[in-house]
């Protein structure tokens, strides 16, 4: 945020908006394969799975998240009419490569020992340090002198040290939780108040995932929601991977939702900004963080589970969905969009969402013929801006 948000505000990215695009992009590390913070070598324990598997379970769901915060950006500076860097700020490829290539071969050192060789996720990071220990000394800016060793050492003993303690924290409430009977109280309570129906259920407990997530590491938020929440789906017969990823989600949602917001306060305060002003607009660009989790528990292939066809059936209408909800909700596609337009896109791209052949054909149809709609407008636009131009010439006499 340091680095990125002073650079959106040089080229007149309001500042809260800023502020949003970093809280939600920094928020959505935490669910991108093939890293996923350490919570996923946990979620892999609580699973009895490997780490490979809840990496590749997290790939769909996470590149929705990103495309729409993509698509709303990208239409918000379409909208604004915002310019291309110039040549002198646009840093050639070639350049960029030779001065970055060194950040290549560990992560793909870390993709081919995790996912094609089946190491143990411990030996994969280990070797990808390894490799990057190696690739530093191809570079003096960058080489590993022995203080800079030392330091590193450091460092990441007290980032041990946290860890520990964060671990024996949540280990203390594993305890409580499993010899006060809370989980089975708590599941009892919440189906009786929903009375069976899984959507009511999910909602609760989306609420109950933000309301524990409040203030705390994501270690924290996860290990409290996945004992306290997990089994209120699992009784209702969503279990395993949907109901583990449903609680990460929204428990990682507690950093962008009001009232706490601990990733929006701290972009605010890079930026400058008001931070309900801020918040507001992250909850708008980081939407596919809450509707995606509600769409892979009804559809389990957007967590890769199930038949390679309904898997990518199901991954190209959602990327087709959540790109017409991100539309709808920025109300710009190639020209202004009026409210009529914008919620038959956000209600189509919502219908593309439902793993049903009839409501993805309802959406699929409203896309088709906003798209027309849309190109329609636009020829009819340019035809209007030929002819003032024309006329302006005087090249055209208006009677």
């Amino acid at each position: 945020g340091q680095l990125t948000i002073p650079l959106m505000k040089k080229h007149k990215v309001v500042p809260h908006v800023a502020g949003a695009i970093e809280a939600v992009s920094s928020t959505g590390g935490l669910i991108l394969p093939p890293v996923m913070g350490v919570v996923a070598f946990i979620m892999a324990a609580f699973l009895e799975t490997t780490y490979a598997r809840v990496c590749i379970a997290a790939a769909i769901p996470a590149i929705l998240y990103y495309a729409a915060l993509y698509i709303q950006v990208d239409r918000y500076t379409a909208r604004r009419g915002f310019d291309r860097l110039s040549k002198e700020e646009t840093p050639l490829l070639k350049k960029a490569m030779g001065e970055f290539w060194i950040f290549i071969p560990p992560i793909a050192v870390l993709f081919y020992t995790l996912f094609f060789m089946g190491l143990e996720a411990e030996e994969c990071a280990l070797l990808a340090t390894g490799a990057i220990i190696i690739v530093s000394m191809f570079k003096k800016t960058n080489r590993l002198t022995l203080r800079k060793f030392l330091k590193t050492l450091e460092e990441s003993g007290r980032g041990v040290l946290e860890m520990t303690v964060i671990c024996a924290v949540a280990g203390f409430i594993v305890g409580v939780v499993l010899f006060t009977g809370l989980a089975f109280s708590l599941t009892q309570v919440l189906i009786a108040i929903c009375g069976g129906n899984l959507f009511l259920l999910l909602i609760f407990a989306a609420i109950m995932c933000v309301i524990l997530g409040m203030g705390m590491p994501i270690v924290t938020v996860y290990i409290i929601t996945a004992l306290l929440v997990a089994p209120v789906l699992d009784n209702l017969g969503i279990s395993g991977m949907p109901a583990h990823m449903f609680v990460y989600y929204w428990g990682m949602l507690s950093f962008l939702t009001p009232p706490v917001m601990l990733s929006v306060f701290a972009a605010a305060t890079l930026a400058r900004a008001n931070s309900w002003s801020t918040a507001r607009v992250a909850m708008r660009l980081g939407v596919a963080g809450y509707i995606v989790p509600f769409a892979f528990v009804y559809n389990p292939a957007l967590l890769a589970q199930g038949p390679a066809l309904e898997i990518v059936i199901s991954a190209l209408t959602a990327f087709l969905g959540i790109a017409m909800v991100a539309i709808g909700l920025e109300g710009f596609l190639l020209l202004a969009l009026n409210w009529v337009q914008r919620i038959l896109l956000f209600m189509g791209g919502l219908a593309l969402l439902v793993p049903s052949g009839n409501f993805r054909l309802l959406g699929l149809s409203i896309a088709v013929i906003l798209f027309i709609w849309e190109w329609i407008r636009v020829k009819r636009s340019r035809q209007r801006q030929n002819i003032e131009g024309l006329e302006e010439s005087g090249s055209v006499r208006v009677s």
